[in-house]
């Protein structure tokens, strides 16, 4: 009796395993460009003479030409792929960033000025899932956001503005070039405050460089800062250098072997801006900055193995990018009540499971 018991469990054991559905387990590579207009990522440049560009030129051609041939999954264009909207009242930065990393609408924050985070973020998620300190890092160009990040500070690797580059289990030769980035910010300050994507840009490279982080967080804000101050053409040309540096990312990390096959990009923004006139501003007053749109770049894994499709809807929100992020993490996304957005990705296995 003891063997047959035993042959069955092993049965059962073989039937769960040959009928689970396959997991997604990769790496994360996060991407946040500041109040970046729909109407520039969809649709180029929007004002041909104070960019000294024709109208309509491309932006972001590179992801563009990807996404034609299928490797990159847009989200957001109203027609094709719906509408993505902001998931706050008040379409400003803070809001924005907290309601995509708790993965909740945000109704306790309304401002720039609020108090740090009071609700758990993929980055709390992920420390309390075990995940090693030094593979969870941020590297952000705006202070302010260094208060979305966690809710318990501390549990992730963090270079915020004019932060100090992470030192645990660096080599020598890495922080030679940390320092060169450092120095090279102080003496570039920008008029706004914070850092210059350039220099947060290196450094976050140099972390995935040495580290080969699961989950790697990189935003960016130039674009937001020069719209403020109505400079359209260097707002036009820092899209044009995020989908440079895009590419490059792609490049490194197709010389990294297995860690760059399984790594996936995610990039999007914290709001939309006024139109028209009102290009330069964004709060609850103009319509056209609660919607924004977000990008998907699976793993060159992924799209080998043909795993995973794009969701299908005609609304999506700023809730939907915790959840995607996680999925591609190869993280259960907990339920709850306030945890209502979908991931803007679905596994193949799991669907065929159901």
């Amino acid at each position: 009796m003891k063997v047959i018991a035993r042959f069955v469990c092993r049965l059962l054991l073989c039937l769960l395993i040959v009928g689970a559905p396959a997991a997604l387990a990769g790496n994360v590579v996060f991407i946040t460009v500041d109040g970046v207009r729909f109407q520039e990522f969809f649709g180029g440049v929007q004002k041909s003479a104070r960019a000294g560009l024709p109208r309509g030129t491309r932006l972001f051609p590179a992801l563009e030409a990807d996404a034609d041939r299928g490797g990159t999954w847009v989200f957001g264009d109203g027609e094709r792929t719906g509408m993505f909207r902001v998931a706050d009242f008040s379409a400003v930065s803070l809001p924005g960033y907290r309601a995509m990393l708790s993965g909740e609408f945000e109704d306790r924050c309304w401002g720039n000025g609020c108090r740090n985070i009071d609700r758990e973020t993929i980055f709390d998620g992920l420390a309390h899932r075990g995940f090693a300190r030094g593979s969870v890092a941020a590297f952000t160009s705006w202070d302010g956001l260094g208060r979305a990040l966690e809710s318990s500070p501390g549990g992730i690797v963090r270079d915020v503005a004019h932060g100090t580059y992470p030192t645990e289990g660096a080599s020598a030769e890495e922080l030679v070039a940390a320092a060169d980035i450092a120095a090279q910010d102080r003496s570039n300050l920008p008029p706004w405050g914070g850092r210059r994507d350039t220099y947060t840009y290196a450094a976050a490279k140099l972390y995935l460089e040495h580290h080969h982080p699961r989950f790697l967080y990189l935003s960016l804000g130039d674009t937001d800062e020069f719209a403020h101050l109505k400079q359209y053409r260097s707002y036009v040309d820092s899209l044009r250098r995020y989908d440079a540096w895009i590419v490059e990312l792609r490049n490194l990390l197709l010389t990294m072997g297995d860690y760059g096959a399984d790594t996936s990009i995610v990039l999007t923004t914290d709001h939309g801006r006024g139109a028209g006139a009102f290009w330069s501003f964004h709060n609850s007053l103009f319509s056209s900055a609660f919607r924004t749109w977000a990008a998907v770049i699976p793993s060159a894994r992924l799209r080998m193995n043909g795993q995973i499709r794009p969701r299908v809807s005609r609304a999506y929100d700023q809730r939907d990018i915790r959840p995607t992020l996680e999925t591609l993490l190869g993280v259960e996304s907990d339920v709850t009540p306030l945890r209502t957005g979908q991931s803007l990705v679905l596994n193949k296995a799991h669907e065929n499971s159901l």
